[in-house]
């Protein structure tokens, strides 16, 4: 078993190095923009503020970053786990959103937080869609970023109010170059991770690992 585990991980600094060594060594020319967040979105709000202009300055640089070949990988955040900022840019009150919204407990009743909580759904995944949406409006190649690319999104519970993992949310955009198929939707059964009919959580983040 840890002769196993060594090999695996030997196989994955392998292929990590392949990739760095295929990548161009000075930046591959694009029509993306490097945009001073500060500038373009002075409004945006202070550091850790869950606001659409922020996310949007994060979306920038990471389209920059991608198709400039500065980075294959980017990680974004769009609250931290279990997060107790609030949502009031999505017009929701001023108070922590996982409380008041995602446990019910707002003292304005049961209904008004879960109203509230869909609200709150619909406003992050309104703003990772505009992130899509600026990596397939940015050229690459034949076809856009987007197209070039596999973005996988999760979250950190099925369920809020239980913090239950069953029917554990994934969304995988984008089409690795030709190689995902996209348009569908899943529901998986419970199996091993690897197998056939695993959960999507664990099974694509290690094909990630092996590319």
């Amino acid at each position: 078993m840890r002769l196993d585990q060594h090999l695996e991980g030997v196989h994955q600094i392998e292929n990590q190095i392949a990739i760095l060594s295929s990548m161009p060594t000075t930046p591959t020319a694009t029509t993306a923009k490097l945009v001073d967040p500060a500038m373009a979105y002075p409004n945006m709000g202070a550091v850790g503020s869950i606001t659409k202009l922020r996310s949007s300055a994060m979306s920038d640089l990471i389209v920059f970053a991608l198709a400039t070949d500065l980075t294959r990988v980017f990680s974004f955040m769009f609250t931290c786990s279990a997060c107790h900022g609030n949502y009031a840019d999505a017009g929701l009150d001023p108070v922590t959103f996982h409380e008041d919204y995602g446990h019910r407990k707002s003292p304005k009743g049961a209904d008004y937080a879960t109203k509230g909580f869909a609200t709150g759904v619909q406003y992050a995944m309104t703003n990772f869609n505009n992130t899509l949406a600026a990596m397939m409006n940015c050229a690459d190649g034949a076809g856009n970023l987007l197209d070039n690319s596999v973005v996988y999104a999760t979250s950190c519970t099925s369920e809020s109010q239980t913090h239950s993992g069953d029917d554990y949310p994934v969304l995988v955009a984008g089409k690795a170059g030709g190689k995902l198929k996209t348009d569908q939707h899943i529901r998986q059964v419970s199996a091993p991770p690897g197998t056939l009919g695993a959960p999507t959580e664990t099974t694509c983040p290690r094909c990630l690992t092996r590319c």
